[in-house]
């Protein structure tokens, strides 16, 4: 039985932006459980395609690839806009690198998402200006090893 969340958020969606190791999954899962809201995590996304690929972090990716986690991230956006209850709060995980264009257009589609106030934010900036990637700590599951790089 999952407690009453301490301080529950109605239509808002907030977007944790960080590179992997950067503790966004173990942010967002802390926010969810004190406000109620459903976390949408970046691997939620990429691993139907990280599976069908065989994506081990190392073997460059086929093209396309990035298309196809776009049309997934697209659908979900796309629930959450048409299917989701109105009062149904989200935290997002993903990335936001400056210099990938692709991450900008993410990050733009996410904003149209929103229904209520969207809040950015970088759970530790360091990394994100250096572009360092922390190895994950204590955590496993599919595909949570590969770090596939986007054009």
């Amino acid at each position: 039985m999952n407690p009453v969340p301490s301080n529950p958020l109605e239509n808002t969606i907030v977007a944790l932006i960080g590179f992997a190791g950067t503790g966004r999954y173990t942010i967002g899962r802390e926010l969810c459980e004190r406000t109620g809201a459903r976390l949408i995590h970046n691997h939620l996304i990429n691993n139907p395609i990280f599976s069908v690929i065989n994506a081990d972090g190392v073997t460059p990716p086929p093209a396309g690839v990035w298309d196809r986690v776009k049309e997934i991230r697209e659908v979900v956006y796309q629930a959450i806009r048409e299917l989701s209850p109105g009062e149904m709060s989200f935290v997002i995980t993903t990335e936001l690198r400056e210099s990938n264009p692709l991450d900008h257009l993410a990050f733009q589609n996410l904003g149209r998402t929103c229904r209520g106030a969207a809040e950015p934010i970088c759970p530790d900036s360091s990394d994100l200006r250096s572009g360092r990637t922390l190895p994950p700590r204590g955590r496993s599951g599919a595909h949570r090893h590969a770090q596939i790089d986007q054009p």
